[in-house]
């Protein structure tokens, strides 16, 4: 697992690692015995969080082996909102149909 938090506390690192341990003791298939929990916690003066505000696609329709351009809009942890260009290459064995495209970012309290 890693994760990057800005200004945070103990109580989030600890909710984050929460979630496998939760899901391996609710295991539907046999109980995974938590054994070990070991890690690398890094700090650094350099704030590496930012808020996505929008994203634009310039196309709605793609075919497989396409490459997605897609512009993210977002805001640095204390500073100017900017736009980050991102793309990937769409696998060319896709199957046809519709497929849902998300730009996400993640933060549990």
């Amino acid at each position: 697992m890693q994760n990057r938090f800005v200004n945070t506390s103990a109580q989030e690192i600890f909710a984050t690692l929460g979630g496998p341990i939760q899901a391996a003791a609710d295991n539907p298939f046999e109980k995974v015995p938590l054994k070990k929990i070991s890690g690398v916690l890094k700090v650094s003066r350099e704030a590496k969080e930012a808020q996505i505000l929008s994203v634009s696609v310039p196309k709605l329709k793609y075919q497989p082996g396409d490459t997605v351009k897609a512009f993210v809009t977002h805001r640095p942890f204390r500073g100017a909102e900017m736009v980050l260009p991102m793309e990937f290459v769409l696998p060319r064995d896709l199957p046809d149909g519709a497929y849902d495209f998300a730009v996400l970012d993640c933060r549990i309290i």
